[in-house]
């Protein structure tokens, strides 16, 4: 839906009422280099995360006819350097540590009403941590690298309080 909208699915919620409204966001991003994803993947709550861990895990609905309201967000990769994540490699003989430049990342947010479609609000922001997309997480860097091969830079990614900040009002205020 986050490429081609169109009329919206019929099938979904009316949005109305207070929120918080059954909203499901999805991300096109990259968080490093050498990072092989490509398209949308849904941003869910971790299985293991406490209800109240973040602010948005609330939003998200348990089935897709009570869902109210589309976030399509897309990354445009590396903007300025922030600073730089040292890792260990004691996987090697020896250990030596890899040092990867952290840049921020500029990100533009659309919110549709997913039963008709219709843009209801537009916003960009501008990333500045190491966090995995919606975690609870704020830290300078992210825990750990998963990725084969190394990454030479990685991008910064919005955490769940950099979210809330940007669609709280859209989400969860009185629908017009």
């Amino acid at each position: 839906l986050c490429g081609d909208i169109g009329g919206g699915f019929p099938e979904a919620a009316a949005r109305s009422g207070s929120g918080p409204r059954p909203t499901v966001l999805f991300f096109d991003s990259i968080a490093a280099d050498s990072d092989t994803t490509t398209g949308y993947e849904l941003a869910a709550p971790r299985e293991d995360l406490a209800p109240d861990a973040t602010p948005i895990v609330g939003w998200h609905p348990d089935s897709l006819d009570q869902t109210e309201l589309l976030v399509c967000a897309e990354g445009h990769g590396a903007k300025e350097e922030l600073h730089t994540c040292d890792y260990a490699d004691d996987w090697g003989a020896g250990s030596s540590t890899l040092a990867v430049p952290m840049f921020s990342q500029e990100f533009s947010f659309t919110v549709y009403e997913l039963a008709t479609g219709r843009v209801v609000h537009e916003t960009e922001m501008l990333a500045t941590n190491g966090s995995f997309i919606g975690s609870g997480l704020t830290t300078d860097c992210p825990s750990f690298l998963q990725y084969d091969p190394q990454p030479t830079e990685l991008y910064a990614q919005p955490n769940a309080d950099d979210i809330h900040a940007l669609l709280a009002e859209t989400v969860e205020g009185k629908a017009p």
